[in-house]
């Protein structure tokens, strides 16, 4: 498997490590050389979402035995700042934009 992950590479001196591998209690510890590789990965973005409830606040299942989820949506509401009981609508907001991110 390191040979797989290193693909024939040198592995500098710097990241290799000696220690005691111990692979059963009635086994005498080996001495090996390890060496930790990094490499970069992608994570799925996290999504939000919310279990339902049915009845006496138990999640509901379905079908296939899993909870039933909805997507969470974010609403925003702006009010005026003089008037703070008066909400102000799509064309009274103004939207600031980064320099240079157009």
């Amino acid at each position: 498997q390191m040979l797989e992950q290193s693909l024939g590479k040198r592995i500098p001196a710097s990241t290799r490590r000696k220690c005691q591998f111990c692979i059963a209690p009635s086994i005498d510890p080996i001495e090996v050389r390890v060496s930790l590789l990094l490499s970069k990965t992608n994570l799925p973005t996290l999504k939000k979402e919310a279990v339902l409830l049915g009845e006496e606040n138990k999640p509901l299942i379905d079908g296939l035995g899993n909870p039933v989820t909805s997507e969470l949506q974010v609403v925003a509401d702006h009010f005026d700042a003089v008037e703070k009981e008066i909400g102000v609508g799509e064309t009274g907001r103004t939207k600031a934009v980064r320099y240079g991110a157009e």
